[in-house]
């Protein structure tokens, strides 16, 4: 036995988003597999509109190196229309149909072909999203792609690249019509999520664009716009410690005021998705080496940081460098810079940070408010009080 402990385990590509939320606020654990088989390589995905030619070019490298094909169209009453096109373009293929309505034996003497390599293209619908592992299979057409659910089509893709071959999934959708805006998300994530054992990234964009849905109900996705979902999630999380009897303190991080523009603006980053995504990956930086990997991510996908975002950047480590400190408030203004204490820490008196002060800042007040210190350092610009600010920093960090 690997562990005594476990009643029940659950294994999932792609959990639904009520079962990934609940792992996430700790209802349930989740371990993820994230090894990949030996000498696999990550599908190359396109994203496009319907396309003739761009078919006729994947089939015909895909039977150039001795491989075989899915085109996939979900409605079966349009399948013979397909069917007798791909014959006119591939007259030397063989080209099968398989779908859900077919006798049974039928069926299966197709399936059986195609995985003796009797067929060259397998013309069919969803009936393959799960149970196929054909090696020799390395290109997949999905038309129609919009209608698809992101697991959907992530469990379909992965019928491909289950060699060391390249593989290919082209994902088509009709061309002049207009696609809404879930849909637009969904594509857009089989785009980007293309490395190998992604599964469970696309899990989580699919809570994100669907939501989690009823915890304790029927419901398995659905966003909750009284609350919003990230209090409830920090509900959750709260209330399902206090269950388990978990009590842990988090260490605060200081509120940082900063005078000058420290934003990603929508020139450099011009998809409110994306800035959305940046700006809480650096909200949930608990440590400086996280948020070196979020600015080495956003200069890698736009090109260098803008002074706007550079200064983002350098608040955010302001802040993660004071956690734990005695500061609770930074404020880094053009005329002035200063820090709010709760306590004299890591200094033993009011008089021991006077003394330590007055040896380098020359114009500071510092005066107590209730049980708070207020020091502030006059300064000519925001470059001054940056650089006030980082002395501040490296006085009282833990």
């Amino acid at each position: 036995k690997i562990r005594s402990n476990i009643d029940v385990i659950t294994l999932s590509a792609t959990p639904i988003p009520r079962t990934l939320q609940q792992s996430l606020v700790g209802i349930k654990n989740i371990s993820k597999i994230e090894t990949p088989p030996k000498l696999r390589k990550p599908i190359e995905t396109i994203v496009s509109y319907f396309n003739w030619d761009a078919i006729r070019f994947g089939v015909e490298r895909e039977i150039s190196r001795n491989g075989q094909v899915y085109f996939l169209h979900n409605d079966i009453s349009s399948l013979p229309f397909f069917h007798e096109k791909l014959s006119l373009l591939f007259p030397l293929l063989s080209i099968g149909i398989a779908h859900g309505k077919m006798k049974t034996k039928v069926l299966e003497s197709t399936v059986l072909s195609f995985f003796a390599g009797d067929i060259d293209i397998l013309l069919c619908t969803t009936i393959i999203e799960s149970g196929l592992d054909i090696a020799n299979a390395n290109t997949i057409f999905i038309n129609n792609a919009q209608n698809f659910g992101l697991s959907q089509l992530y469990q379909i893709r992965g019928r491909v690249g289950r060699s060391p071959k390249q593989a290919y999934s082209l994902l088509f959708v009709p061309a002049g019509i207009s696609i809404n805006t879930p849909a637009f998300k969904r594509l857009k994530a089989m785009e980007i999520y293309t490395q190998l054992g992604s599964g469970y990234d696309i899990a989580l964009r699919d809570l994100e664009i669907r939501g989690a849905g009823n915890v304790f109900g029927y419901e398995q996705s659905g966003h909750l716009s009284p609350v919003g979902f990230e209090m409830y999630c920090d509900l959750l999380k709260e209330a399902s410690d206090e269950a388990l009897g978990k009590h842990e303190e988090k260490k605060k991080a200081p509120s940082v005021h900063f005078g000058g523009h420290a934003l990603i603006s929508p020139e450099y980053v011009p998809t409110e998705d994306d800035r959305l995504y940046f700006y809480q990956r650096l909200s949930e930086a608990e440590n400086t080496n996280q948020i070196k990997d979020v600015s080495s991510e956003l200069k890698d996908r736009f090109g260098p940081l803008p002074g706007p975002a550079a200064s983002l950047f350098c608040v955010a480590q302001m802040r993660v460098s004071l956690v734990g400190s005695s500061v609770q408030t930074l404020k880094i203004m053009s005329s002035f810079c200063s820090v709010m204490l709760c306590a004299f820490f890591p200094f033993s008196s009011l008089k021991s940070i006077e003394d330590k002060i007055s040896a380098k800042q020359h114009s500071y007040k510092i005066k107590e408010k209730g049980r708070d210190i207020i020091i502030s350092a006059s300064v000519p610009n925001i470059s001054a009080s940056l650089k006030t600010a980082r002395y501040f920093i490296n006085l009282f960090r833990v």
